[in-house]
């Protein structure tokens, strides 16, 4: 079971926050990078860790931490995006994160698997399990299928971080390859957090996270096409000293330093509104989507906790697969709905909305 190491009085002098990334521009596929460069902010940054990743790369989201080591020329293939970039560390240590897993990265595609099949969805991932040993495997393929595959043993000896492999088929010529593209990335993240003790846990969200100007996170829930990138510019229209962690996935882990009990995460997986950030803050409200009735006056309706629970899930990526990691998520779900703030949030797209929340 993973611990999380944080110190236990980080938050006496408040709330941490990153600044955040907007991007700008269309959207394109970020499983491909063009050696030039392919930063909206930054041209010729995109390619800046191609050939010269160090054995200790590390991604961070969320206070969990993933190091790559690449092998041959996986490296010299390799390149970052700009939504990855802000949460890229040369070690967890300086991060405040646990080690959640190691990745070997290798040139080439992954070998067919041969142990007989647990559980599948559709092409993207299929657990297996070793008739032998007795030990499961996890197998995840990208999109397109085949481009980019990772295999995870999600039995390794004890309790320590998860170890697999990372794949990187050859990329069109003058690109590169994203190490963990979509859905790669958010697909281990949902792995990593079902694997924390119930102390810690932690739910992958379809949200939007704001903190407001106080440090204060608000969790807004909702499935795609509710609203999460429209509150996101509403907030940042309204309340310009409000920070957006993200306006589509957000991490939400429980946390006994935190002075709420709970906290929520950015993430490097935006919505429309096209927002990323390493922050994070203390959950101080849950809100799920709705949409005002007749589109001029917001309200909130207060929920039940079971209710709450229920419907928050709904809005989840649990780890379907492993049946402790599931347990933990609904123990989560009904922990932060029992006692945080919990409504549903029927708004009215405009600055009052966001008016009627900060003085609520």
């Amino acid at each position: 079971m993973l611990r999380r190491i944080k110190p236990a009085n980080e938050f006496a002098a408040g709330w941490r926050f990153a600044p955040g990334v907007r991007l700008r521009g269309q959207k394109r596929d970020l499983s491909c990078l063009r050696a030039g460069g392919d930063s909206a902010s930054s041209p010729g940054a995109a390619n800046s860790f191609a050939g010269s990743y160090p054995a200790g790369t590390c991604l961070t989201i969320g206070d969990l931490s993933v190091t790559f080591a690449f092998d041959g020329d996986a490296a010299s293939v390799a390149a970052w995006d700009e939504v990855h970039r802000p949460f890229i560390t040369t070690s967890p240590a300086g991060t405040g994160g646990c080690l959640a897993a190691r990745l070997r990265v290798r040139p080439g595609v992954a070998a067919p698997a041969s142990h007989p099949e647990l559980l599948a969805d559709g092409r993207l991932w299929m657990l297996r399990r070793d008739p032998a040993t007795g030990a499961r495997r996890l197998a995840v393929h990208g999109c397109p299928v085949g481009d980019l595959a990772m295999t995870l043993d999600l039995d390794p000896p004890g309790d320590g971080p998860l170890t697999g492999d990372l794949f990187l088929g050859p990329p069109p010529a003058g690109q590169a390859r994203v190490p963990l593209g979509y859905p790669l990335t958010p697909l281990l993240w949902t792995l990593l957090l079902g694997r924390l003790g119930p102390g810690d846990a932690g739910l992958l969200c379809h949200a939007c996270g704001v903190v407001t100007p106080t440090g204060e996170g608000l969790l807004f829930t909702g499935f795609s096409g509710a609203g999460k990138s429209t509150t996101s510019r509403l907030w940042r229209a309204a309340c310009p000293d409000a920070a957006v962690l993200s306006d589509d996935r957000v991490v939400l882990r429980r946390d006994p330093s935190s002075p709420t009990g709970f906290t929520i995460h950015g993430t490097p997986w935006h919505g429309d509104a096209e927002e990323v950030s390493t922050g994070w803050a203390p959950l101080r409200r849950l809100l799920l989507l709705g949409r005002s009735p007749d589109g001029v006056t917001s309200r909130l309706v207060p929920l039940a906790p079971a209710a709450a629970a229920a419907q928050l899930l709904a809005r989840t990526t649990p780890p379907i697969w492993d049946a402790a990691g599931t347990v933990a998520a609904l123990g989560l779900a009904a922990a932060v709905c029992q006692s945080r703030p919990v409504a549903r949030w029927d708004f009215a797209p405009g600055p009052q909305a966001v008016h009627d929340l900060l003085t609520e």
